[in-house]
């Protein structure tokens, strides 16, 4: 076993490049893994991920890590995505900040988040309440010219549901989601009426928000 490193030891410059290239190459891989690729011990390898972690090479897990790209288009787990873009969200949260009320439906295990529809039954007679908010905030999962999307269709629906029921709509979305497009689109990008973000977008889809009459929020 290895000895405990020194404080802000560095890794060694071939062993760093390699275990972060291999980490983009798998996309996601464990402790175990890369040790008996890399043949070095569990210590060191945990040391290393938690130096990459702490660089932006990779995202550190729970047993393991995954590439700090691949994850980008489709969904991750809720222990990876506590730990991306962390202060921008942050940041966002503050800006969008409201009473938060939560709609039932079945939970996706991976993002530990609800989906159904955007209805609530009242205790007697089971008939459903119409749903209506002066204001809806919906998190998506990316944002381009073409509007709106996330990777899961189930998710895009109900998005799409409570933005019908919403007078206005305020997307929220981190800098690293701005210019990607994914599977099951949302709304258009003149659907919703605030774009919620950490930083300014690239030159092109600040273009299309301004003609689409969306106004951007930063912080």
């Amino acid at each position: 076993m290895d000895k405990a490193a020194p404080r802000g030891r560095r890794l060694p410059a071939g062993r760093k490049a390699d275990l972060a290239a291999y980490v983009a190459e798998q996309g996601q891989v464990t402790v175990a893994e890369l040790s008996e690729h890399f043949d070095v011990s569990i210590d060191t390898v945990r040391r290393d991920l938690d130096q990459l972690h702490r660089e932006g090479a990779l995202i550190r897990t729970h047993g393991g890590a995954v590439s700090a790209t691949d994850g980008a288009l489709r969904d991750r787990g809720l222990d990876v995505r506590l730990r991306v873009q962390v202060e921008e969200k942050e940041k966002i949260a503050r800006s969008a900040f409201r009473d938060l009320y939560v709609f039932g439906g079945a939970v996706r295990t991976i993002t530990q988040a609800t989906t159904g529809p955007v209805t609530f039954a009242m205790a007697a007679g089971g008939r459903e309440l119409d749903i209506r908010c002066d204001l809806a905030l919906v998190a998506v999962g990316a944002v381009d010219e073409s509007g709106y999307s996330t990777s899961n269709l189930g998710d895009a629906t109900m998005m799409a549901e409570m933005i019908d029921r919403a007078d206005r709509t305020a997307v929220l979305a981190d800098s690293s989601k701005l210019g990607r497009r994914l599977f099951a689109q949302v709304a258009p990008l003149e659907g919703v009426d605030y774009l919620i973000t950490d930083a300014a977008p690239p030159p092109p889809l600040t273009s299309a928000l301004l003609q689409a009459g969306v106004s951007l929020v930063t912080p």
